[in-house]
């Protein structure tokens, strides 16, 4: 294992590989457990920190690449694979439609024949290698995978670490495992979740976008069956503009919300909204009359986040103004009744670069205020940092958006990584399972059953099988008076498949994984039943195996 730093000290560069008079690295290993801390006998600022890991991959290697936003997409990489990393679309198009806002993209360079990940990774082979960081609370780190070189490098995304003369400071602190059961990792016994309970519910979002109304909210309330649903949830398309959650649109909604509301807890189900609360909209009024609560790059610039809404932007968090607001339109949905919140685009929070703070911390203390405004308010982050995120929310959506056909376009294909798919989302929820339970719950995303979407049979059937044994949320947003026998256009193939989707969520054990060459194959235990099915991660279907 070597450190290697690069710092400044006197206007001067100075790149060491554990070794030099003006540092002094300080290592400490205890059983899993690696700390590397630097002392510093100058004043100097550290620029760049990485570990070296010796390791010799294999042909058969599977690496878990823990996408930087939990909408990136995540898998187990062949060593051979690459990361969409942009640059087959021209630069104006990138730049037009803000493509690099959403990911890691914007600040990390993508290397040729390296894959990597972030805070928790690990190796499936011959040789079973877990790596997770425990010091995400001070920096992220990136794992980096050099096949070709045969090298693990460890990376802290810091941001100009001050140290002054005979300062000691932790750096890299994380866990070492080889493992032969996911499940039973040394690095998540020290986390615990929020809670335990699953979520069956519905959303609104993903048959009515952002056309939702009064009516179509309780056309579908009156259908949901409370003995097998939950949670009902408003999604975006009730407020006047993003940034504006306050201003109901009340064409849509003639009586308000809290009406609504009411009658989600008449039928004694919880209500959930969504809400993007570090970002607003080009044409909000929030932007137009409070310019200088948005956070600005050095040419002055508003830091744009992402095309969504014609283009929106990043609040400055650390404005106590902006928090005031924060806090004001939170407690304002949860004085409606509102008991679990959806909080979505969170990884806008930690793209303006604060002075002396780095992306992680930035997200730990802006998550952490969240939790601490909304209580014991049920929260699923969205688009979220992982590792910030541990402990901290309920419920985190563990891919991108479910879309309703299969992919993209060829063309779509090759945006950025957090892009809507449901081939994509299908795989973050089967490779991100190892979070699920110990941290926080696992939501996968809605499961689509209707006829007018461009999905398959086999294909809604592998989205909710899996969304059931890898999640811990079941969410739909298709018609529930489709799924009722009282009303005329009930489907009964759909119902059957629900029925199947709730059954296995509430009752399957010991689920597991692994890759079979292009396939993946799926076990778990059903009454006193070992099932085990084949799923084709390209064209969606499953297939059981005899």
């Amino acid at each position: 294992m070597k450190f290697e730093i690069t710092y400044q000290h006197n206007g001067k560069t100075f790149t060491t590989k554990s070794n030099d008079t003006m540092v002094e690295v300080i290592a400490k290993e205890e059983g899993v457990r690696n700390q590397l801390s630097l002392k510093a006998n100058e004043n100097i600022t550290v620029k760049e920190a990485k570990v070296f890991l010796d390791f010799t991959f294999k042909e058969s290697d599977a690496l878990f690449c823990n996408g930087y936003q939990s909408c990136t997409d995540t898998q187990e990489f062949g060593i051979h694979d690459k990361l969409n990393n942009l640059k087959q679309i021209p630069g104006f198009g990138v730049k037009m439609f803000s493509f690099k806002s959403y990911g890691d993209i914007a600040f990390y360079e993508y290397q040729k024949n390296v894959l990597h990940g972030w805070d928790v990774g690990y190796i499936r082979g011959d040789e079973n290698l877990f790596i997770g960081n425990n010091n995400y609370e001070w920096a992220g780190m990136i794992i980096e995978f050099h096949v070709t070189e045969n090298q693990i490098v460890l990376v802290l995304d810091i941001n100009n670490v001050k140290l002054s003369s005979n300062e000691e400071k932790l750096f890299f602190d994380f866990n070492l495992e080889k493992f032969d059961d996911l499940n039973n990792l040394e690095y998540f016994k020290k986390f615990s979740p929020r809670t335990t309970n699953k979520l069956v519910g519905y959303s609104s979002w993903y048959n009515h976008f952002d056309k939702v109304n009064e009516s179509i909210l309780i056309e579908n309330l009156r259908a949901v069956d409370k003995n097998h649903f939950n949670l009902f949830q408003i999604d975006d398309g009730y407020e006047s503009a993003v940034g504006d959650w306050k201003v109901c649109n009340h064409e849509k909604f003639p009586n308000g919300l809290r009406s609504v509301v009411e009658k989600i807890h008449e039928k004694e189900l919880m209500a959930g909204i969504w809400v993007a609360p570090f970002v607003a909209q080009e044409g909000s009024k929030l932007l137009a009359n409070h310019p200088g609560w948005f956070k600005k790059d050095s040419d002055g610039k508003m830091i744009k986040c992402g095309s969504n809404w014609g283009g929106f932007y990043a609040l400055d968090f650390y404005n106590e103004e902006v928090k005031a607001y924060i806090k004001e339109v939170l407690l304002y949905f949860k004085n409606l009744g509102f008991d679990y919140f959806k909080l979505d685009f969170l990884y806008a929070v930690s793209l303006p670069l604060y002075e002396g703070k780095n992306r992680s911390q930035v997200a730990c203390e802006a998550y952490r205020f969240l939790r601490e405004v909304l209580g014991d308010s049920l929260i699923l982050g969205n688009s979220c940092i992982m590792a910030p995120a541990f402990g901290v929310f309920d419920f985190v959506r563990v891919g991108p958006s479910v879309t309703t056909e299969w992919d993209d376009s060829w063309l779509m294909r090759k945006m950025h990584r957090e892009r809507n798919s449901t081939k994509h989302t299908i795989l973050n929820t089967i490779s991100r399972s190892i979070f699920n339970g110990k941290v926080f719950l696992n939501d996968p995303d809605a499961f689509l059953l209707r006829k007018d979407i461009g999905l398959t049979y086999d294909q809604k059937k592998s989205l909710a099988t899996i969304n059931a044994l890898f999640g811990s949320v079941l969410t739909t947003s298709d018609d529930i008076t489709t799924y009722d026998r009282l009303y005329p256009n009930y489907d009964k193939k759909a119902a059957a498949v629900l029925e199947q989707t709730l059954e296995l969520q509430k009752s399957a054990k010991n689920v597991s994984f692994v890759k079979k060459g292009n396939l993946i194959e799926i076990s778990y235990e059903l009454n006193d039943s070992t099932h085990v099915f084949m799923y084709d991660p390209e064209t969606g279907n499953s297939q059981e195996k005899k």
